[in-house]
């Protein structure tokens, strides 16, 4: 069955609403929408001004409203969201809104009420020359995946938990960065002993707390919540003997600086950064530092490195996702060629290095091209971006 024809089952069977003209100014209506949403299975509802609101199901976009929402509609499903009427204000003023919402409901098949939760970015736009809120709104899924459920790997799980070190996970946003690492830690709470986990996050999407077990512990913090920086966090958590400290982020200069204190410290620490592949990864890590520091600073990076993966989601032949992921383990033979490398050289020799020792997106793919999950030309799109990062 393709994603349309499931769609069309799913909206019959959850019997969605359709909203009417101007009929998105109360509580009530912003509650029906998010159970439509829960109902579909949508990761993300679109709502722009002037425009449809747009649930987002397996990375494609389905218009779900009947009609195009006006500024004031918007400004209304901002303040309920933000539960206050100075939201909308305060976006239309240039500030950035981003928080949680959480709604409790008994989703249609579930004798049970449960908490969901929702990550809430508003911005403002121009739209017609004027300006309005955009809002995305995204699901949280408390509940860490199974790590053979999602395909991940005995392979990547040999190699997950190293003794210390950095371990990276990229990719670009909604590509499961976040779900891989609560998986592996999810995994390492129940598979292994004497772990301590201090995780920091933004926010806080997967509860760790009910995997552990007598000989494993996680803390974990939400930034700004618990602390007010991923930086300060960490001087914090390595003030709790951990084994094991998460940094939710690693974007700039002061926050990649953090996660290389925790390795220098002899601690394992696991991070995530937006790029589209591994050697674009090493680069950007490097990036951040000026360039009289990026020679000295190439060392502190390779020497902390563990394991580098990049994620990636593909439309499938079955109208869902796959996900294709580029490795790179940094055994002695890898930490050896490296060190040597010029900074300016570092992207094309890791990509040397991903095709020598580690797994890239093409071998990937090209196994689900076998399988009838990925077409031709996808495989040939990532095996032409892989041949453009060696000089």
């Amino acid at each position: 069955m393709n994603l349309k024809n499931l769609l069309k089952e799913k909206m019959e069977v959850s019997k969605l609403r359709t909203f009417r003209q101007n009929d998105f100014f109360s509580m009530e209506s912003l509650h029906s929408l998010i159970e439509d949403a829960i109902d579909l299975g949508a990761s993300d509802i679109h709502i722009n001004g002037d425009n449809y609101i747009r649930f987002e199901v397996h990375g494609r976009f389905f218009r779900v409203s009947g009609h195009t929402l006006d500024a004031l509609e918007v400004i209304s499903l901002v303040n309920n969201l933000y539960k206050s009427d100075t939201g909308s204000d305060m976006v239309l003023a240039g500030e950035n809104l981003n928080h949680e919402y959480e709604y409790r409901y008994k989703k249609k098949g579930s004798d049970l009420v449960k908490s969901y939760n929702f990550r809430v970015n508003t911005t403002a736009a121009t739209v017609f020359g004027r300006p309005c809120p955009t809002v995305t709104i995204r699901q949280l899924n408390e509940e860490p995946p199974i790590w053979g459920d999602m395909g991940y790997g005995e392979s990547l799980w040999d190699i997950w938990r190293p003794d210390n070190g950095l371990v990276v996970v990229s990719g670009a946003t909604g590509t499961g960065k976040s779900t891989l690492l609560a998986s592996g830690s999810r995994r390492i709470l129940e598979e292994r002993s004497n772990e301590k986990i201090v995780t920091l996050e933004s926010p806080i999407e997967y509860i760790l707390h009910p995997y552990q077990s007598e000989s494993t512990l996680v803390v974990q913090r939400s930034v700004p919540k618990n602390c007010r920086t991923f930086v300060e966090g960490v001087e914090e958590a390595l003030r709790q003997h951990p084994t094991i400290v998460v940094v939710g982020e690693a974007r700039k200069r002061e926050e990649i600086e953090a996660a290389l204190l925790v390795c220098v410290t002899g601690h394992l620490t696991y991070t995530t950064t937006h790029t589209n592949s591994v050697p674009e990864t090493g680069h950007r890590l490097l990036n951040e530092f000026p360039i009289e520091e990026q020679r000295s600073r190439l060392g502190d990076i390779i020497y902390s490195s563990r394991l580098f993966v990049n994620q990636r989601l593909l439309p499938s032949t079955d109208g869902k996702r796959v996900a294709i992921r580029e490795i790179l383990p940094f055994d002695r033979d890898v930490l050896n060629h490296l060190e040597k490398v010029d900074p300016v050289n570092l992207k094309s020799e890791m990509r040397k290095m991903v095709g020598e020792y580690g797994q890239s997106f093409g071998e990937h793919a090209s196994h689900f091209l076998r399988q009838g999950l990925l077409e031709q030309n996808q495989v040939d799109s990532i095996l032409l971006s892989e041949k453009s990062e060696i000089k």
